[in-house]
């Protein structure tokens, strides 16, 4: 009976119990502004569901670490075997996709096939009986899930369609893939990816053509959002490439009329934020961060310390895991003289030496961006 506490459905009620014992609740409180820019969830018991094991699997607290770290860590203090630790730490590798289901292998596993990364795999259920009763053969699901060993179990909420909407279905897909180039990155061959990474120039190039920069600093949050509405037609039907063609012109060609893109919605913070920066860099993409502007000056301005509230914003670009190392990147290498007397005064530190010292504050608090590789956040047109 004691291996039973280590099976997945046995650990994801235990996990799920950690997490929302009071713990957390601070940061809980925090995620929930961040995503729905307010106290409340707004959306369904679905959402809600999914939400959590979010919160659960992939959020990182101001610690750095996930609540699922934090747990494993626990029980690892506790005699959980090796093996199991390493097992559900992977758990933090969600799959979130479009599956269709193509065999049942027993009442609580089948075969389905990704339709954004497209592949194959195996999936289970904790529940016993789900998916030989509601996701027979033919069947589409929308969910989450997590790897275990060699197959994957349902995490969080899953929704069923029926085969009769497969072509709405995939044109979902379709412009999931768009929305996310990550998950077509993953399982693009070495010529596609070479496709992807020249897709990315193109839209650099068309960027600096379009803004005359890099990066740029717009007064209002809003104002971000419709500038860069006008750039991404720019970007389709007006750039031409070094083939001598527009995006539009090419997906023409290959049969389909260019659209724009389903505008995805900007969290609330980020609509209502000053000086909100664009930055886009041709191989780790591009990054949309509040009070940019003021960020870039207090390195630019030897009187820095002047500007209210300089150091807290430098530690909250520190420490906030969905900014990349890439701003403090440009910081040093435009300003290095400004970038020593920041970090100087910003850690309370007599010396920074920046070729010893500057990598290693981004190993702190940065790691995870350190660690993975840079995708591309355009993908062509098929």
């Amino acid at each position: 009976m004691a291996e039973d506490k280590y099976t997945p459905g046995a650990l994801k009620e235990r996990l799920m119990n950690f997490v929302t014992s009071g713990r957390f609740n601070a940061e809980f409180r925090r995620a929930v502004r961040e995503e729905f820019g307010d106290d409340i969830i707004v959306g369904d018991e679905e959402e809600l569901i999914n939400f959590v094991d979010w919160f659960a699997l992939e959020r990182r607290t101001r610690g750095g670490r996930t609540p699922l770290e934090i747990f494993v860590e626990r029980e690892r203090k506790r005699g959980m075997p090796e093996d199991v630790a390493q097992q559900l730490l992977r758990w933090g590798d969600v799959i979130e996709s479009l599956f269709e289901v193509r065999k049942k292998i027993d009442p609580d596993t089948v075969l389905a096939y990704d339709h954004l990364r497209e592949r194959e795999l195996i999936i289970k259920s904790n529940i016993p009986g789900f998916l030989s009763e509601k996701a027979p053969p033919g069947y589409y699901l929308i969910a989450r899930i997590v790897p275990w060993y060699d197959h994957y179990y349902l995490s969080g909420s899953s929704t069923l369609f029926s085969p009769e909407i497969k072509e709405q279905l995939l044109e979902i897909a379709e412009d999931m893939r768009r929305k996310y180039p990550e998950l077509a990155y993953a399982s693009a061959t070495e010529e596609e990816r070479e496709r992807l990474a020249a897709a990315e120039e193109e839209m650099y190039r068309a960027f600096v053509e379009f803004f005359g920069d890099d990066e740029v600093v717009f007064p209002t949050g809003r104002e971000m959002a419709k500038k860069l509405k006008e750039f991404t037609r720019y970007h389709i039907f007006e750039h031409v490439q070094a083939n001598g063609k527009t995006l539009a012109q090419e997906a023409e060609e290959r049969g389909h009329k260019a659209q724009m893109p389903e505008e995805a919605p900007y969290p609330r913070d980020l609509l209502r934020a000053k000086n909100v920066g664009v930055l886009l860099d041709p191989v780790e993409g591009m990054f949309l961060l509040p009070e940019y502007g003021t960020f870039r000056r207090i390195f630019a301005d030897p009187d820095f310390q002047q500007i209210p509230g300089w150091r807290e914003l430098i530690y909250n670009y520190l420490k906030e895991d969905s900014i990349p190392p890439l701003p403090f990147k440009r910081m040093v290498e435009r300003y290095p003289q400004g970038a020593r007397r920041v970090f100087k005064a910003a850690l309370n530190r007599r010396r920074f030496n920046l070729k010893r010292d500057f990598p290693k504050l981004m190993r702190r608090y940065k790691r995870n961006w350190l660690e993975k590789e840079p995708v591309p956040t355009v993908i062509p047109f098929r």
